[in-house]
């Protein structure tokens, strides 16, 4: 678990200082969120964001026994991270959205 905080703390500092400028050089923030999935017999956490259809393994957090755990680990990294849960929820259901139209379009 040790391991799992010091990821913890750079993950948090990493994201929060992450920013892309809009078309008028303003700095926006793309809105992303942590969940967890069920793969391999375990658990993971990935991170999705907004209207994309893609998600990306937080590998470096390792496998949890079960999703409930995972998704605890989750919603602590969405937490530091300044995400409620109501964002969280929107942001991961509009990814799922994006994966259900690009599964349908192939």
């Amino acid at each position: 678990m040790k391991d799992r905080a010091f990821l913890l703390k750079s993950l948090t500092d990493l994201t929060r200082s992450a920013g892309t400028r809009d078309g008028k050089g303003r700095e926006t923030r793309e809105r992303f969120a942590f969940t967890a999935v069920v793969r391999h017999g375990g658990s993971i956490v990935v991170r999705v964001e907004e209207d994309r259809g893609t998600v990306w393994p937080q590998q470096e957090y390792g496998y949890f026994e079960s999703w409930t755990q995972a998704q605890a680990f989750a919603m602590l990294l969405n937490q530091l991270n300044g995400i409620g849960p109501l964002e969280a929820q929107q942001v991961i259901v509009s990814a799922q959205l994006a994966a259900k139209s690009v599964e349908q379009i192939h």
